[in-house]
């Protein structure tokens, strides 16, 4: 094999493992016990499904749930292995029997607004499972024959609710996958979730995220969804060290985690504790970086640091850090803007024209720097320096945390600290194949200034600024 280009199955004898391990979804997996032998759960997660299984003893201690948690944090994980667990081992719960239906309200979407009719197939589709599950499939199959879907779902319900006893579990509609619709969807959702399976027996459950429920549902909507799901289930974050340890370790009893606790964390900032987008960058770090001169026994703590020194690239190549030098990003061909604003925005959080003030005076001091260019003005406008704030945004570079105030989002501290070193600016030039045009861009991004200090002499001159002001 040459040592130039080396594949992924390299690391194998180096790390001991017998075969990639899984950086991806575990719910899809065929079998409920295989499914629940590789389910993480760490202590906090533990602690929240003792207390979870307590509430279920008895039909009238669980009330209607909102599970809630970060982004990609495991929710829907967490709902399929309650699914199993319920459904393998019903002793765990001492005094009651839960069957869970999960309905995906894409699903239930179509042409932009909640289709009533999906939802009422789909509430068909949790009854005669739940009734196959209690050995009653001969009835709903005579329940499905005929009648309209909403007559059919009456029929249902009705049955349910006058012979509980024939039934060991209590039915649980959960509803997942909410946080890519809107809230108007979701509550057309529930709505009709009320009206068609308003029995009481039937649980109603949404998984959803924090950061959705609070940040963009609206007063009206959060409002219906709080009365509607009325006990919050907080979901704990996981560690992606924890995890990628636990799903390494199920390759074999000496399976090495070449990704240190420092990586993991730098990679949950990246995505914001997002797993799934976590674990599909671990997966490209190992798939990228090759293994030159690892031999069997190589102290893991070496492995490690190689790993974190090389993930940057990995990084760009795949975009999780944009390459901010690009032309195609940049409001003047010479002028790097958005790498300027970045690290101002280490010193203050103002995104109005007084940092557009300083933004043109670093310029003016690079520029006037440079020989060549001492007689050239660059200004940048009003417009230009709007567009290059919504670019961060938008790249999860920056956030606004005010009408005229923003800070650098963990993502876009680690690009600052990057984005002007020669060993970034080597892979922007790599990637762009070296353009000629661009050498008196990189002057300037190579010049280097206090920004600290410009940032506070702005402020006193601001200051002072406003005080002649009041003084007339």
């Amino acid at each position: 094999m040459s040592t130039e280009y080396q594949t992924v199955d390299e690391w194998f004898p180096i790390l001991g493992w017998t075969d990639l391990p899984n950086f991806g979804l575990i719910h899809t997996l065929p079998e409920a016990k295989q499914f629940i032998a590789n389910y993480y759960a760490p202590a906090e997660v533990e602690r929240v499904l003792h207390n979870f299984f307590v509430g279920l003893r008895g039909e009238y201690q669980l009330l209607n749930l909102r599970i809630m948690g970060a982004p990609g944090a495991g929710k829907t994980t967490f709902l399929y292995y309650l699914k199993a667990l319920l459904e393998i081992n019903p002793e765990l719960v001492v005094s009651a029997r839960y069957y869970i239906h999960i309905a995906h309200v894409q699903a239930l979407i179509y042409e932009g607004k909640v289709d009533e009719n999906e939802v009422l197939e789909d509430i068909l589709k949790a009854f005669t499972e739940f009734f196959n599950h209690s050995g009653l499939s001969e009835i709903a199959e005579d329940f499905n024959g005929e009648g309209t879907t909403k007559r059919r779902v009456r029929k249902f319900t009705d049955f349910y609710k006058d012979n509980k006893k024939k039934f060991r579990k209590i039915l649980v509609y959960a509803l997942d996958d909410v946080d890519n619709a809107t809230d108007d969807q979701v509550l057309d959702v529930s709505r009709f979730l009320y009206e068609h399976l308003e029995v009481a027996s039937v649980k109603k459950w949404l998984s959803i995220r924090e950061v959705t429920y609070n940040a963009i549902y609206s007063a009206q909507t959060r409002d219906y969804l709080q009365n509607f799901y009325t006990d919050r289930l907080p979901f704990p974050s996981i560690s992606l060290y924890g995890l990628m340890s636990f799903r390494i370790s199920k390759l074999g009893k000496g399976a090495k985690n070449p990704f240190s606790e420092a990586l993991c964390q730098i990679v949950e900032d990246v995505h914001l504790g997002h797993l799934r987008l976590c674990l599909s960058t671990l997966r490209n770090l190992i798939m990228d970086i090759q293994p030159k001169g690892f031999k069997v026994g190589t102290d893991i703590a070496v492995i490690r640091k190689y790993m974190e020194k090389s993930s940057y690239i990995t990084f760009f190549r795949h975009g999780v850090f944009p390459n901010i030098h690009d032309p195609i990003y940049r409001m003047f061909k010479n002028i790097p803007t958005l790498t300027e604003i970045l690290l101002l925005l280490k010193h203050t959080s103002r995104t109005d024209e007084f940092l557009l003030g300083i933004l043109n005076d670093v310029i003016s001091a690079k520029v006037s720097s440079i020989p060549d260019m001492r007689n050239t003005e660059y200004r940048i406008t009003s417009s230009d320096f709007n567009d290059s704030i919504k670019f961060l945004i938008d790249h999860e570079l920056i956030t606004k945390t005010g009408k005229a105030r923003c800070i650098l989002t963990s993502k876009g501290e680690m690009t600052c600290a990057v984005a002007n070193t020669p060993y970034f600016i080597g892979l922007s030039q790599e990637a762009m194949g070296h353009p000629v045009d661009m050498d008196l861009y990189w002057k300037i991004v190579k010049m280097r200034v206090d920004y600290n200090y410009m940032v506070l002499d702005k402020l006193d001159w601001y200051r002072e600024g406003q005080a002649r002001g009041k003084a007339r």
